[in-house]
């Protein structure tokens, strides 16, 4: 493939007369696009001192175009989210040494010591714009993720570790072209994202932005329907909300439906499948350390698939990248022993941004075949099957001890949800550790016949020591369960033990 900058800049002119994207109720095209990004690349030659830049992450052309203005000039872009915290913010922006910030907006994000840019008022340029070949292991964008310390993590993302990604990603058979419609739903502070704005662009389809406002869920199933989407990739939360509207839900303009960031519920996604007749169902896996994704299971319509406690397998890694299973000291499992699931490859990370300590407890090597592998410990808990297939579990500190048995909270989970058809969360909590699960409902009417229904399908051990019923599990900007918030609504006298 070639170089995905390379291609992105080729197809500015090519399909200078195509939607490249859609945002709110206004098309622009990818000549639009092009203006955009020569304009900002243009005024880029006055900080080449400076390699990492703040972005305002808006649902705006302007921050796309700045995005790819960075890249295509050799920069890195660090992502700072409008609903994240002050102060989370400013920690990120000091971490990475941001002295300019990108803000398309009239009333732009401030803080001390750095200048704020509004890529909207920068004049049009008439010159195109130009790829600026800089090495491979230049960082692409670092993305701050949550860290057990309590500070969030600089994940460093390299053109090199892109590239691979984008590489593997289309050797998975998808047959793009220019009539393609991609929707892409996750928050610009999210590894996701990046897949969703870049990867049409290289084919020369166009992206469509949720809006601003209004409930995400069924702002999704709006374009979804309106628009004839013919990709989406989205976590299973949005589907545990659509159900409802299964029965009236008929998408036969999609082709492609990926599922990631979260367990993949084969039952639910049974249901799901009649809504998108034509679409090849895709379950994708990997942390942001791996470049998005790094393994993917394709989901059988009409064969049996594989699943563990009601959720799908995660399959196999991508090209070039090779998955074990450990125990504690990094010694690899027998296939069908649980373990931590760790990788490695070409797209992962080098390393957290001026991280030593996590670098230091997230990356180990191996010899193997007279060849020496860094490994990228993920935290989480999998088994791989005597074919190769992965299936995930839960993190590693969703696993817990109670009464001396080791417990994993997704079997709760299943359980609760094969009942109740609701989602349901199921955390530990206080000293000595007790079973709480959450399950998403107005009423806690059918409490009784829960309990009853569990108490058949696991041990006494594993029985939750309280239920709480709530209109609706919080999400986070993600579309991942928000279990801090969880963990806040059980009685503050009982605080969590470990971070799930």
């Amino acid at each position: 493939m070639e170089f995905f900058l390379h291609l992105l800049l080729n197809h500015l002119g090519k399909y200078s007369h195509l939607p490249a994207f859609f945002i709110g109720e206004k098309e622009y095209s990818y000549l639009d696009l092009k203006m955009r990004i020569s304009s900002i690349q243009s005024m880029l030659w006055e900080y080449n001192d400076q390699q990492y830049f703040g972005v305002v992450t808006r649902n705006s052309i302007d921050t796309f175009a700045t995005i790819f203005a960075l890249w295509l000039s050799g920069k890195t872009m660090v992502p700072v989210g409008t609903k994240i915290p002050r102060q989370r913010n400013e920690y990120i922006l000091e971490r990475a040494g941001i002295r300019v910030l990108f803000d398309a907006s009239d009333e732009p994000l401030l803080f001390p010591g750095i200048k704020t840019l509004c890529p909207s008022n920068m004049d049009d340029r008439n010159v195109d714009p130009v790829c600026v070949d800089v090495p491979g292991e230049t960082d692409l964008y670092v993305l701050f993720t949550s860290g057990s310390t309590g500070y969030p993590k600089g994940v460093r993302i390299t053109r090199d570790n892109f590239q691979a990604y984008l590489e593997a990603f289309f050797a998975c058979g998808y047959a793009f072209s220019p009539s393609d419609r991609c929707l892409e739903v996750f928050d610009l502070t999210f590894d996701a994202s990046v897949q969703c704005y870049t990867f049409p662009l290289l084919v020369g389809a166009s992206v469509f932005t949720l809006p601003d406002s209004g409930i995400r869920f069924l702002s999704i199933l709006k374009i979804l329907q309106e628009q004839n989407i013919t990709f989406v990739k989205m976590t299973p939360s949005v589907i545990f909300y659509l159900q409802p509207y299964f029965g009236r839900i008929h998408l036969p303009h999609l082709r492609y439906c990926l599922f990631g960031a979260e367990a993949f519920p084969a039952a639910l996604v049974g249901k799901w499948q009649n809504c998108i007749p034509r679409a090849e169902i895709h379950n994708v896996y990997g942390p942001t350390e791996a470049t998005i994704n790094c393994s993917m299971y394709p989901w059988k319509r009409d064969s049996e698939n594989k699943v563990r406690n009601g959720i799908a397998s995660i399959g196999k890694p991508y090209r070039r990248m090779h998955a074990i299973v450990c125990d504690e000291k990094q010694r690899e499992t027998a296939r069908g022993t649980a373990g931590e699931l760790c990788f490695s490859g070409p797209q992962i990370t080098p390393g957290y941004l001026n991280d030593p300590e996590n670098n230091q407890r997230a990356f180990f090597y191996r010899d193997e075949d007279g060849k020496r592998r860094r490994y990228y410990r993920t935290g989480d808990l999998a088994i791989q099957d005597e074919e190769g297939d992965l299936y995930y579990i839960g993190r590693i500190d969703a696993q817990v001890q109670i009464e001396g048995h080791r417990v994993e909270l997704g079997e709760i989970e299943h359980h609760a949800h094969q009942f109740t058809g609701s989602k349901c969360i199921a955390l530990a909590a206080g000293q000595p550790l007790s079973l709480y699960l959450f399950v998403e409902s107005d009423t806690s009417s059918g409490t009784e016949e829960l309990y009853r229904h569990l108490r058949k399908k696991i041990p006494p051990y594993m029985i939750p020591a309280k239920m709480l019923f709530i209109p609706q599990i919080p999400l986070l900007v993600s579309g991942k369960t928000d279990r801090q918030k969880l963990f806040s609504l059980i009685e503050p006298c009982e605080h969590p033990s470990s971070e799930t």
